[in-house]
């Protein structure tokens, strides 16, 4: 098959065109005009065409939105984990929720690449291609502006789609049930019956109550004759209670399942090979854990996957790996060996003038001359070096202290008591007579001090 491209040509009657050129007017042809040009032609195209593009364009926006209510205890955001199974139906309708002009002009341009493509290989008749396009022109020319609806659109459209044996809206009985039981709403379902001729009522008639309970009678072996007379003679209400008692899900109000069933039954598509589903696949138990997205992402149809695919690549780019190995450079140990870009930076240091700077500041003593010293980043360790210095200095010098103080305490006290010896002896001997006692006469010179001493405070 031929792939178009936008910038790609396509030659009709050895006349070349530009594909962009075509799909600007294709595109704003009106629906039921194209619906007319294909029914003249007897020529229609497979559902899974449209489906497979509604799919590709709204791949992307699913992903993101599935992202953004992750943690979400969201209805909208479980009904799109079920994209990767969603009916035709149910993907046109996504353009209700995604209301983005730009979306849907690449989804008319998308479609129609698909059915040039598809006309291409069925080798359609160039006159006839050649005429669509010129009465697109020519429509494009009156009317430049006009725009239809694009769900009008593609259900006007929907009588050029065919589905495959079997299915229906693009899937087979089997998966359709648990698709639109847990991922659509009861009127959409409805209207899915519409689509194909099915009008489910909005309430059972009474035979088909009855009906409903007969049959179940019969699967349970418990069905008889006189049990059908007297229900036909109840009314409603009655028929509704008698359900109630004996365990029948019977009621004139259709639920889900009882919605679906109907359309199954009904529709011509799946009529024939109609039958009735197991218990299991409405219970509440079996409702499985929707598909992730990444699971949807990975179908192979879609060529714009691998933007998803690339995106646990980022974690790994060489960059962070530079950052790691600059976070483990404050080992001291590896200061000799580890050279990063802020090392070379400061090439012209020398470290071994440092390390000298730091012993002499230790050992010299004395008085050193002012010189400026340089500036380098240690130089706060020197500073720290010159306090520690000061401080042995001063502490020998406060224990050599204490053996000076001792000695000439000592020495004062000598010194006093000589001296207050001295004046004792220099008074009494102005005030005796006979002058300074001999040695010999020492223990009356000491009667005598006693004597002055007693005479002087008497």
């Amino acid at each position: 098959m031929p792939r178009y491209e936008k910038d790609s040509k396509i030659t009709l009657l050895g006349e070349q065109r530009l594909v962009n050129d075509v799909l600007k007017v294709l595109t704003k042809y009106p629906a039921t005009k194209v619906v007319e040009f294909f029914k003249d032609l007897n020529l229609n195209f497979p559902r899974q065409l449209r489906i497979q593009t509604l799919k590709a364009i709204f791949r992307d926006e699913v992903f993101a939105t599935r992202q953004e209510r992750h943690n979400l205890a969201d209805e909208m955001n479980y009904r799109l984990s079920w994209f990767n199974q969603f009916t035709e139906v149910q993907l046109v309708n996504l353009f209700k929720f995604y209301k983005q002009p730009e979306l849907e002009q690449e989804f008319l341009d998308l479609l129609w690449l698909n059915i040039l493509e598809n006309i291409t290989d069925r080798n359609i008749n160039e006159n006839s291609l050649l005429q669509i396009i010129k009465d697109a022109e020519e429509h494009t020319k009156n009317t430049p502006n006009t725009k239809e609806d694009i769900i009008s659109y593609n259900k006007t459209l929907d009588l050029l789609f065919y589905d495959e044996k079997d299915h229906i809206d693009g899937l087979i009985q089997e998966q359709i049930r648990p698709v639109l039981y847990r991922s659509s709403t009861i009127t959409e379902i409805r209207e899915l019956g519409k689509k194909y001729g099915v009008n489910v009522p909005s309430r059972l008639k009474k035979s088909e109550l009855i009906e409903i309970i007969c049959q179940e009678l019969k699967e349970r072996n418990e069905y008889t004759e006189e049990i059908e007379a007297d229900l036909n003679k109840m009314n409603i209400i009655l028929i509704q209670r008698y359900a109630k008692n004996n365990d029948i899900k019977a009621s004139t109000e259709l639920k889900k399942e009882e919605v679906i069933e109907y359309i199954l039954s009904n529709a011509t598509e799946t009529k024939e090979a109609y039958f009735v589903p197991s218990p299991t696949v409405y219970s509440v138990e079996e409702i499985e854990e929707p598909e992730m997205v990444e699971e949807v992402i990975e179908e192979p149809v879609v060529e714009e996957e691998p933007i998803v695919e690339e995106e646990p690549i980022v974690e790994e780019e060489p960059i962070v790996e530079e950052e790691l190995v600059v976070e483990e450079e404050p080992v001291v140990e590896e200061k000799t060996i580890v050279v990063t870009e802020k090392q070379v930076s400061r090439k012209a240091f020398d470290i071994t003038s440092v390390e000298r700077t730091d012993l002499n500041i230790v050992e010299y003593h004395g008085q050193k001359a002012k010189e400026f010293a340089p500036i380098t980043e240690y130089s706060d360790e020197l500073e720290e070096n010159k306090v520690t210095t000061k401080a042995l200095d001063q502490k020998e010098e406060t224990i050599s202290k204490p053996k000076k103080n001792i000695f000439l305490r000592i020495l004062f006290v000598l010194l006093t008591l000589v001296f207050f010896i001295a004046i004792v002896i220099i008074l009494y001997a102005l005030f005796t007579p006979n002058g300074v006692p001999s040695v010999d006469k020492h223990l009356g010179f000491l009667k005598t001090i006693i004597d002055f001493f007693r005479n002087l405070f008497h």
